[in-house]
């Protein structure tokens, strides 16, 4: 039985149930507010595509996450004079699948790269918002992986560009990427058909809920097979609930190009920030 369906009507139910819990103000019949709601300090991706806002200055992001095959992921990412940042990322969306055919047998490929990324938005404080990044992620580390006589780690770069906007609790991003990579002595195939890929992310926010947030995006990464590496599309959707001011937390599903429903998986991720110099949960934005 796939879990994935299961796990998100859960974790939307407990999540809705607990915003329940702290009335809004301004939202009919919801009473006077016993809480004011966090407002989520700036995140770097929605499920797998980038967002076009960046950390603000001295902001630090801490994500950790595994999914319900224990595959890890890590990311470090931290904001550079409110127009640049710098991350460090180990993903599991890089995988192998040698001798795929009507069975996929994936590897993990336990990739490390790194991202520096460009931008300009609007004030995060503002209930509306506005912005544009650009963005370049390598890989500076990969598990070694045969395939097609080519026992080598994978090479990837990727450059993005994109541009985003919220209102009314409904946030927007699209965009494009541009990739290469190579395995062994094979790159993948050179042309705009093969190399530029669109993506697109939204993530909704209900006034009744403020801490809860649905998710939904598509994204690509480079998947080595037998001949050339190939492009793949990965589809993400799921619930972030913003449990404190500094911290949130992930429930997600990811759905692979060529892969049946009930191979999907399931992920967890946990995120917190910091703004370097403060006190934990203060001067976030």
């Amino acid at each position: 039985m796939n879990p994935a369906p299961l796990a998100i009507v859960l974790v939307a139910l407990v999540a809705s149930s607990t915003a329940s819990a702290q009335p809004v103000a301004g939202v009919p019949g919801a009473g006077p507010p016993l809480t004011a709601a966090p407002r989520a300090p700036t995140s770097p991706r929605v499920v797998h595509a980038p967002t076009a806002w960046l950390l603000p200055s001295r902001q630090l992001h801490v994500g950790l996450g595994a999914s319900h095959r224990l595959d890890p992921s890590a990311q470090l990412a931290l904001g550079v004079g409110g127009v640049a940042e710098v991350d460090l990322e180990l993903t599991d969306r890089l995988i192998a699948c040698p001798g795929c055919g009507e069975e996929r047998v994936e590897h993990n490929l336990f990739a490390a790269s790194a991202l520096f990324k460009l931008g300009l938005a609007t004030a995060a404080v503002r209930p509306w918002r506005l912005g544009a990044a650009l963005g370049f992620r390598r890989t500076i580390a990969a598990r070694a992986v045969t395939a097609g006589g080519r026992d080598a780690a994978i090479e990837a770069a990727q450059l993005h560009l994109v541009v985003g906007g919220r209102w009314a609790g409904v946030e927007l991003h699209a965009g494009a990427e541009l990739f290469d990579a190579q395995h062994g002595d094979v790159r993948l195939p050179r042309g705009v058909a093969h190399t530029l890929r669109p993506l697109a992310a939204l993530a909704w926010t209900p006034p009744p809920y403020p801490r809860t947030t649905m998710l939904l995006d598509v994204a690509w990464t480079p998947e080595v097979k037998d001949g050339p590496p190939q492009l793949r599309w990965l589809v993400g959707w799921g619930v972030r609930y913003q449990a404190m001011r500094w911290g949130s937390i992930d429930l997600v599903v990811r759905q692979r190009e060529d892969q049946a429903l009930g191979d999907s998986a399931v992920l967890v991720r946990v995120a917190g920030s910091l703004a370097l110099g403060r006190r934990l949960g203060v001067g976030l934005r």
